[in-house]
């Protein structure tokens, strides 16, 4: 194989990490209590929570009650503790 052919393996393996998303580390770190570091993270989860709140209570009035309106507002609380997780986990 040519000089400019050959394969950086460390490469290859960085590749392999980052496509093997779901590993061991991330399981522990996912599940690990993560206090917010500083308040501008304060702030974000406030944002997101308050937002979440509105539109919860848009759909809660302006939509019959229902099952459908139950599984709308569960997945704005899901919504909310996916982008607090994200934040929480530094996008991991």
């Amino acid at each position: 194989m040519s000089e400019e052919n050959k394969i950086d393996q460390g490469k290859v393996e960085q590749f392999r990490k980052k496509l093997k998303f779901i590993d061991e580390d991330n399981i522990d770190h996912w599940f690990t209590h993560h206090p917010p570091r500083n308040s501008s993270e304060i702030e974000a989860y406030e944002r997101i929570r308050e937002a979440a709140k509105q539109f919860a209570k848009v759909i809660l009035y302006h939509t019959p009650s229902c099952p459908d309106q139950t599984v709308a507002i569960r997945r704005v609380r899901e919504a909310v503790m996916i982008a607090n997780g994200s934040i929480a986990c530094e996008g991991r």
